[in-house]
């Protein structure tokens, strides 16, 4: 038997998740359900998120990194090499 389940948050946090599981070609109803039958199995609430950094800022961070490449690495192929650049 199906019941229904009314609960509150916020509109965009709604939107947000509908459109994910839209992507995995999943409705959300099958992710609070999911979701759920963990909480059950589990017998705990596991909150979690992963960072994740912004599109535009791993873009600097790329750059930044490519920049420092250029201008202060320089690679070895033997220790000795390493050894003789950095005057030890």
């Amino acid at each position: 038997m199906q019941t229904i389940l009314n609960i509150k948050t916020q509109k965009d946090l709604k939107e947000k998740a509908q459109s994910l599981a839209s992507d995995l070609g999943i409705p959300l109803t099958t992710v609070v359900n999911s979701y759920l039958r963990q909480f059950i199995r589990e017998r705990k609430l596991v909150l979690e998120m992963e960072p994740r950094i912004k599109d535009n800022l791993m873009e600097k961070w790329r750059k930044i990194s490519l920049e420092a490449d250029k201008a202060v690495s320089k690679k070895f192929t033997k220790a000795t090499d390493l050894i003789t650049y950095l005057k030890i």
